[in-house]
């Protein structure tokens, strides 16, 4: 394959860009500050995936609760009716 000679951007256009020194404590600084919010994102992230599972967890305690009930109301339904209170 034949490797193109021409770079994305002109060489012009790359030199025409004024540098703008940042000076390295400031590049430090940002840096972490990165870091830390990405850090904290992980925990809340955490938290709720935590929070997802308990959830999940008790839809499906739900879940099997109402199958269960919905089962002994057929069994009443189907039952016939016993005798009546004592008159």
């Amino acid at each position: 394959p034949r490797v193109p000679t021409q770079t994305w951007f002109p060489q012009e256009a790359v030199a025409a860009i004024p540098a703008v020194p940042v000076p390295v404590p400031e590049l430090r600084e940002a840096l972490a500050e990165e870091r830390r919010g990405r850090e904290a994102l992980e925990r809340e992230l955490g938290m709720l995936r935590a929070a997802g599972q308990g959830l999940a967890r008790r839809l499906q305690e739900a879940e099997s609760r109402n199958l269960e009930l919905e089962a002994k109301l057929r069994r009443l339904q189907s039952d016939p009716p016993g005798p009546g209170p004592p008159s």
